[in-house]
């Protein structure tokens, strides 16, 4: 192994000890909210709610960086706040 080698692998060494954040979701259309733990199921949930009527889904994450609104089963809106007070 070449220098340069053992300088590509010590760079992501701090990487061996990264956790995935632990988000959780919630979802709220007419005025009732129900919590997820898993995105994937509350974007279908809020697909669901919203699909053949006139209804708007909002779907927050747990640290309110992720937003999205859905209407007539269809994401209607999406805001990701890459830095506080900045969004994309």
């Amino acid at each position: 192994m070449n220098d340069f080698e053992q300088n590509e692998d010590a760079q992501f060494d701090d990487f061996d000890d990264y956790e995935e954040p632990n988000y959780s979701f919630s979802v709220e259309v007419a005025g009732e909210t129900q919590e997820f733990g898993e995105r994937a199921d509350a974007v279908g949930f809020a697909k669901a709610s919203t699909d053949g009527n006139e209804r708007t889904a909002f779907l927050v994450r747990s640290d309110e960086r992720l937003r999205m609104q859905f209407r007539e089963g269809s994401l209607f809106d999406y805001v990701l706040e890459t830095r506080k007070g900045r969004r994309l």
